[in-house]
């Protein structure tokens, strides 16, 4: 049985409680791909989003609508709505495959109490089924759809403050992703406990925020300021990445390229010193290699140009003004690095990266 069957089992329980806690990457013209609905805080608000820049923001969504990228790990993206809009079709799924199941069960020597289970489990999303027409229930269903509709409200709040009001129109129009998908839940693989409940994942076509829920109103600076980091770092880490947007030049690897992959402690002029005397950002490093010999025993790495560019980025994107500051005094080459990319984002793309650095929701 699916995992799903168990989470539409538990979502049953707690529906009536509370809220779920090949395709072209640019703007096309004429119709709307998606239905845009109005007449709603959330709905009037993303429908004047896509009027001014020809994207999308989606809280009504498949799973065929982000599962396909080129990642090949793209089937294990999963993105559990704010409000299922599906919750019916779901349900007749998991009620077909669950009979299936039972019919293999029956086949073979399973054991009694497991066909009893089984038996149970289809008992109960029958039922569900049979009374999810109901009027009753229906007016349940709207309540609890009115409900969402104000989380899904903050959570676009939320997102205009760390995403998108921070870039131009023209930017937006240019550069900005077909789609943003608010979801409650947004696992980039649903296998990997590291990889579920991430605040923001990309894809070929989409950047999706997760973590849109009942309180998303109330974040803290802190917190405002993770949100930004993490969905700024999926836009420019990832989507524009991956869409070749940019190139970053040899120029930039070059400052620090007789360094990569060196253990500092072996070069001359660290001879005779302490490791905790070193610093990686003398030679224009955030950081020791992650993946090779590290910062261990007698070793102190620097990393690889593939994971030079993406710490850069990193800090680039989750450093404020002051301490960006702070990491540069002393350290010219770590500066020079930084001076590089803001020069080559701001004529590449039209966009000055510092902008980000300068955003601090926790002041």
């Amino acid at each position: 049985m699916k995992a799903r069957h168990l989470i539409l089992l538990v979502f049953i329980v707690n529906l009536l409680t509370s809220c779920y806690k090949s395709e072209d990457i640019n703007a096309e013209l004429g119709e709307a791909r998606y239905k845009l609905d109005k007449g709603t805080p959330i709905d009037d608000a993303i429908s004047d989003y896509y009027t001014k820049y020809s994207r999308f923001v989606l809280y009504k969504y498949e799973p065929l609508d982000y599962q396909w990228s080129v990642k090949e790990t793209s089937k294990s993206m999963r993105l559990t709505p704010v409000f299922n809009y599906s919750l019916k079709e779901d349900a007749l799924d998991d009620l077909r495959e669950a009979k299936e199941v039972l019919a293999e069960m029956e086949s073979k020597t399973t054991k009694p109490e497991d066909i009893a289970k089984q038996k149970e489990i289809i008992k109960e999303l029958g039922d569900f089924i049979v009374n999810y027409d109901t009027a009753e229930y229906q007016e349940q269903r709207k309540e609890l759809e009115v409900k969402c509709k104000d989380t899904l409200m903050m959570g676009y709040n939320v997102l205009k403050k760390v995403f998108i009001d921070l870039y131009d129109d023209e930017f937006k129009k240019k550069y900005f992703p077909f789609k943003i998908f608010l979801a409650n839940t947004a696992d980039l693989d649903f296998y990997k406990t590291s990889k579920k409940d991430l605040l923001s994942f990309y894809g070929q076509s989409f950047i999706a925020m997760g973590k849109v829920r009942k309180g998303i109103n109330e974040l803290t600076g802190d917190e405002l300021n993770a949100y930004k980091t993490s969905i700024n770092s999926s836009f420019w880490g990832g989507y524009l990445q991956i869409n070749k947007k940019y190139t970053i030049p040899e120029a930039f690897y070059k400052i620090s390229e007789k360094y990569y992959n060196v253990n500092l402690m072996i070069l001359p002029e660290n001879a005779g010193k302490d490791k905790a005397d070193v610093s990686y950002y003398s030679y224009g490093f955030w950081e020791a290699d992650r993946k090779g010999m590290g910062d261990w025993g007698p070793y102190k790495t620097c990393p690889k140009r593939e994971q030079d560019i993406e710490d850069t980025m990193k800090a680039i994107l989750s450093h404020s003004k002051e301490e960006l500051e702070l990491a540069f005094e002393g350290h010219p080459i770590l500066k020079e690095k930084y001076d590089f990319l803001i020069k080559y984002f701001k004529k590449q793309l039209g966009f000055d990266l510092t902008i980000l650095a300068s955003v601090d929701f926790s002041e």
